[in-house]
């Protein structure tokens, strides 16, 4: 999972307004999602996973390795984004935080299950992504490598 399976949307995955503007001419389909952003704005409710079957997954996969007696899985925390993104989508911290707390709650059910949080909101800044806001670059995998290597060798041991 991804800072875009859990951020608020404009529209439901698949929605017929979403497929609407799709086929509508750009001028006509860019003015229309304008104003969209201005008067409905973006709904955690539309985000892609919501919250109750993200952690229901994370549960079924962690009980599955349970019974398999996996020694340890790595979670990567979904990065803090950077003020471009919040700027474009202002619910998208909240989001984070409330799927990184499903992250950490289910780790103290699991005790075989690490969470890493290499780009929390201390760490994380506009030099760690690319020019889109969204896309982490070099300098950010290095410092999640950085963080995850260390686990990853207690792992093998």
């Amino acid at each position: 999972l991804g800072i875009v399976d859990c951020a608020p949307r404009l529209f439901r995955q698949g929605s017929l307004i979403k497929k609407i503007l799709r086929r509508a001419p750009d001028r006509l389909s860019a003015y229309a999602v304008e104003w969209i952003k201005k008067h409905k704005g973006r709904r955690a409710e539309y985000a892609i996973v919501q919250p109750k079957q993200f952690r229901s997954n994370l549960d079924y996969y962690f009980q599955c390795c349970a019974e398999v007696d996996v020694g340890c899985v790595v979670v990567i925390a979904i990065a803090y984004p950077d003020a471009r993104m919040i700027s474009k989508n202002p619910g998208v911290v909240a989001s984070i935080k409330l799927y990184n707390q499903i992250y950490r709650e289910l780790s103290k059910k699991y005790p075989f299950v690490c969470v890493v949080e290499p780009l929390n909101e201390a760490v994380s800044n506009s030099d760690l992504y690319g020019e889109d806001g969204y896309h982490l670059n070099k300098k950010a995998h290095e410092i999640i490598w950085r963080s995850i290597d260390p686990v990853m060798r207690v792992g093998k041991q």
